[in-house]
């Protein structure tokens, strides 16, 4: 049973120095209108899928908030299955929070854009728009483009001749990219933050090279009328040379000095692990999946590209936590760890002899989901469900977010929220047999559990998801032609329902970006300390 509690006493709660997680179970699309700055979505349809990873000790006090719509107490009660036992809902949601006087924000991730205009600020960051940038490209000037978000974004679209090397990368790699000190080096992203980080992290690194981040990345280059790559390939994700190695490892003692990044061993860290039912612990790998996948700690999470500095919200919900960073060498993890401790996080600490002499497991990242593994549902193979897909008296229901759908998905699939899946099915066909699918699987198997109460036709789930359907050379079709409610699980520049040309977007984005700090300096939850330039 959960106790209400009021938007003073939460205030304090936030700013008491014990651990805290505040979640906000709405869709990401009614999230990003407005929320408390430090509350962390985890949306009611991919609840359960993420609940241990983001909030892992189960007596962590745990705040829920919503816009008094209902979805805290479908929330509570999933959390009250699963055995989180010390349980708060803010009263009247949002709307108390804001009569009591305190800020909401629009967007994701709101904490890490905002340390990016901070960090930005303090350094004064040195930028290049996107016309200067082609003028030095066009000439044949020393200039490499860098470019600092994870390959999934590079390859969807990319500055022309940009090497995609995402921000915790960046010092373990450039004495490889950049072995001429007079190359100007430009680091991207799609907006700004993570081209800050980029930049910052090499100059605190001490790399000769000028540097500069890209001004609003490749929106700007957008923007600037330039035409951008789609498909790029040029990932650099390899070995590096045992000079880079070397290089990589002075640049990031340099760095632990300026930052005071602090190393933990392995017998310290087995005895954080023991105090699991006291501290809550974050264990997170920050090298790229691949190279997780071939020998990683047991009981680590991937966090790859350095993503959890420009989205710490995507890893880490409970304020106050211990975080252990951890790679092969050290130099990845170290420059993660002091960005997050500039942003406020003061428990952060890097494994001292990264991955070496260490039992190690092998294989993808496998969250522990006890309500899927307590499911028994029907399940179809994708050659099965390619053979009867034309039948009338079938239909596919696809539960991925709306983008992913509309990017590919089985021919006459519906699109389908799980959170309002008692509301969208009265759009859905009459039939006999529904198929739920996802791109792995494991949110399909949740929705074909809830659609079974609801329907007297039979339901089973696609063994694999879209991701096996696909593997078998079955063919997809793209659009959004069959939704069965309008898409509200998503808040990016790229929404669906966003009929706004994109230059309109973009603007609207850059110009939100530019308020945060003004709007941060009302807000009590989060004080970033005193940055210090590089000595």
């Amino acid at each position: 049973m959960a106790t209400s509690i009021n938007a003073k006493s939460l205030m304090s709660a936030l700013v008491d120095g014990n651990e805290i997680a505040v979640i906000d179970p709405r869709e990401e699309g009614s999230y990003g209108l407005k929320h408390l700055l430090l509350a962390i979505n985890i949306p009611l349809s991919r609840f359960e899928l993420e609940i241990r990873d983001l909030v892992p000790r189960l007596s962590t006090r745990l705040v829920l908030c919503d816009d008094n719509d209902g979805f805290s107490d479908r929330a509570l009660r999933l959390l009250e299955v699963a055995g989180y036992s010390d349980i708060f809902i803010l009263e009247n949601g949002t709307n108390g929070w804001a009569e009591a006087g305190f800020e909401l924000y629009s967007g994701r991730f709101v904490p890490s854009q905002l340390f990016g205009e901070y960090l930005s600020t303090q350094n004064n960051t040195q930028y290049i728009t996107a016309l200067e940038l082609k003028e030095k490209m066009d000439a044949g000037e020393k200039v490499i483009i860098l470019d600092s978000r994870p390959p999934d974004e590079y390859c969807r679209s990319s500055i022309p001749g940009g090497i995609d090397t995402p921000v915790a990368e960046l010092v373990y790699r450039i004495h490889d990219l950049v072995p001429d000190p007079e190359t100007l080096v430009v680091i991207n992203c799609a907006g700004k933050t993570r081209s800050v980080l980029g930049s910052q992290s090499l100059i605190y690194a001490g790399l000769p090279n000028p540097i500069a981040a890209l001004q609003h990345g490749t929106m700007g280059w957008y923007l600037a009328g330039l035409e951008l790559d789609h498909g790029a390939t040029a990932i650099n994700n390899g070995p590096i040379s045992a000079e880079a190695d070397v290089w990589g490892r002075v640049a990031s003692e340099k760095i632990a000095n300026q930052f005071n990044v602090q190393m933990i061993s392995l017998e310290e860290l087995d005895t954080w692990r023991k105090e699991n039912t006291d501290r809550s612990l974050y264990l997170l790998d920050v090298r790229f999946p691949e190279e997780y996948e071939t020998g990683h700690l047991s009981g680590s999470r991937p966090a790859p590209g350095g993503q959890i500095a420009g989205s710490s919200g995507y890893y880490i919900a409970t304020q106050k936590a211990r975080i252990v960073l951890v790679d092969n060498t050290g130099v990845r993890a170290t420059v993660i760890a002091a960005f997050l401790l500039q942003q406020g996080w003061t428990d952060v600490w890097v494994l001292g002899d990264g991955l070496s002499q260490h039992d190690l497991e092998f294989g993808a990242y496998k969250p522990v989901i006890p309500e899927l593994e307590q499911l028994s549902i029907n399940e179809i193979s994708p050659n099965e469900l390619s053979s009867i897909l034309l039948n009338e008296r079938i239909a596919v229901l696809d539960f991925s977010n709306s983008l992913k759908y509309f990017d590919g998905h089985i021919p006459k699939a519906w699109w389908v929220l799980r959170s309002r899946i008692d509301e969208d099915i009265h759009a859905l066909p009459d039939v006999d047999i529904y198929i739920t699918t996802c791109p792995n699987g494991r949110l399909a198997r949740l929705a074909a559990h809830d659609l079974a109460k609801l329907t007297q036709a039979k339901v089973f789930s696609l063994s694999g998801g879209t991701d096996a359907w696909e593997a078998e050379g079955l063919p997809l079709s793209k659009g959004l032609e069959n939704a069965a409610g309008v898409p509200n699980d998503l808040y990016t520049i790229a929404r669906l329902d966003d009929l706004d040309p994109p230059d309109k977007k973009y603007w609207r984005y850059i110009n939100w970006q530019s308020d945060l700090l003004d709007k941060s300096a009302r807000d009590r939850t989060l004080v970033l300390p005193v940055i210090r330039a590089p000595s």
